[in-house]
């Protein structure tokens, strides 16, 4: 079976609280309501993920809540000197902080305790406000500032719904933008992390879902200049079934080019050791070499997540669809890998 594109409105759960219309789209078709799912309510996720990509840094945060765990994870990475910094707050009473936008474009979060504050807010014209404030941070260094996410015009982005075989109740709900331009600055102790429009990107991971009672998820983006044109990538896989739709795209100029397969091949010995990423049609060929890295655990009741996030360069060469083959030299970007028990 070919992937299954959608380019009108979908529903998502049909009247029983089953997921249906599978497959992918170039914009958040589908209608997103958590009510509707009848079943299993402890292993809905719900979770973005901000990558902010500079040539010589990188801040990742990440708002997530998986089951019964929900937690905020800021991570400052210096992709000079190798060096990550992160820190993890934990909610175990999130008082509706963690409601999210059942949409992409919705506004986000307003999250406010005396650990942190992180405010995430969609502009009219599509822009997204990132203001940040962690005392506590890096042992007592501290993170604050603001970044502003620019939307280009008329983008698309990749959006996937796909189930699991033989689950019928589980899906997951995926969009990733990964074409913003980035303008701001973040203070880490007594360093300024400046983000210039014209050298400094911006990547959304917006995932909603039901998940089943074990899932292993990898994923990667990555952001730059090649040729004179703004080049990104999304890609992704896991134990869901992705014959109506992969989690692989790449992009040039905010212009999505549809990738299938994509297979990672990584060391067994360490996993800092290059990553080779090769699609099924052969188009696109990276190497991803990891710099530094940060792990999470989490447990809570009978449920856990393990993440461990890798940041670092991409190089390697894509032929777009009109055969223009744009190289990659040394863009910055992350992967992971998750495991999670729900």
């Amino acid at each position: 079976m070919g992937q299954q594109e959608f380019q009108d409105s979908q529903k998502l759960l049909n009247e029983r609280g089953l997921p249906t219309n599978f497959g992918w789209a170039r914009s958040p078709l589908w209608a997103y309501d958590r009510r509707l799912i009848l079943v299993r309510k402890h292993r809905i996720v719900e979770s973005e993920r901000y990558v902010l990509l500079a040539e010589d840094k990188i801040v990742l945060i990440e708002v997530v809540q998986q089951g019964f765990i929900s937690y905020v994870s800021v991570s400052v990475v210096d992709l000079i000197l190798k060096k990550a910094w992160s820190d993890y707050f934990p909610f175990l009473f999130p008082l509706g902080m963690f409601s999210g936008s059942p949409t992409p474009s919705g506004n986000l979060y307003k999250i406010r305790d005396k650990r942190l504050l992180l405010d995430i807010n969609v502009l009219e014209n599509g822009n997204r406000v990132i203001k940040i404030d962690i005392p506590r941070f890096n042992h007592g260094k501290g993170l604050r500032g603001m970044v502003v996410m620019i939307r280009p015009p008329f983008p698309e982005a990749l959006a996937t719904v796909s189930p699991w075989r033989k689950k019928p109740h589980c899906f997951r709900y995926s969009y990733a933008a990964p074409w913003y331009a980035l303008e701001g600055v973040i203070r880490h102790g007594e360093e300024d992390l400046v983000f210039y429009k014209d050298h400094s990107w911006a990547v959304l991971l917006w995932d909603r879902g039901l998940n089943p009672a074990h899932d292993i998820h990898y994923w990667s983006c990555a952001a730059g200049i090649t040729k004179g044109s703004q080049v990104s990538l999304s890609l992704g896989y896991g134990l869901m079934n992705a014959e109506y739709g992969t989690e692989n795209a790449f992009f040039i100029n905010g212009s999505l080019q549809k990738i299938q397969q994509v297979t990672f091949k990584i060391s067994p010995k360490s996993w800092m050791e290059p990553w080779i990423l090769t699609s099924d049609d052969q188009r696109l060929t990276l190497r991803f070499t990891p710099v530094a890295e940060t792990r999470l655990t989490r447990k809570r009741i009978f449920q856990s997540i393990r993440q461990t996030t890798f940041f670092g360069f991409f190089q390697g060469v894509y032929t777009s669809e009109n055969n223009e083959v744009f190289e990659l030299n040394k863009i910055p970007g992350v992967a992971w890998r998750e495991k999670v028990r729900l």
